[in-house]
């Protein structure tokens, strides 16, 4: 019983020591082993305020086989009932590249909580992929 209960340990012990060589040469070397899409490299969203000024920004980047990007952003505001109400915005997009950059401004109300959600489709001729993010925060 000794032997198989050091055999297992030895062996669970040398399965953790080559997940972490892979681990740190896939950091390295810049590799990303989860992929989370087929056509999206990166989305970065972030909603920030300066005081009242607040921004909106958004980079979206496909491979190189994408051709196409459509993307919307939806902005809201919660009132003081708790519900969110969207504020009209024509914050639609569509590039035939495979790289999106959104910059928006509004002004906010301080203390009040805004979100942004984002929709995307990045395609490519093979594969329409979509992708989204949502954004919450509140004014100060």
């Amino acid at each position: 019983m000794k032997r198989i209960l050091k055999t297992v340990l030895v062996f669970l012990l040398t399965i953790s020591v080559v997940c972490m060589q892979i681990s740190a040469v896939s950091n390295a070397y810049g590799l990303n082993l989860d992929r989370r899409w087929t056509n999206v490299e990166f989305l970065d969203c972030y909603l920030n305020f300066h005081g009242t000024q607040a921004t909106y920004n958004v980079f979206v980047g496909g491979n190189t086989d994408v051709t196409n990007i459509t993307a919307t952003a939806t902005l809201y505001y919660k009132n003081s009932s708790g519900s969110w109400v969207e504020i009209p915005k024509d914050w639609s997009y569509d590039v035939d590249d495979n790289i999106l950059t959104i910059n928006e401004t509004f002004t906010a109300v301080s203390g009040r909580e805004y979100k942004v959600e984002f929709e995307a489709t990045v395609s490519t001729p093979d594969y329409d992929e979509p992708v989204q993010d949502t954004q919450v925060k509140t004014c100060p």
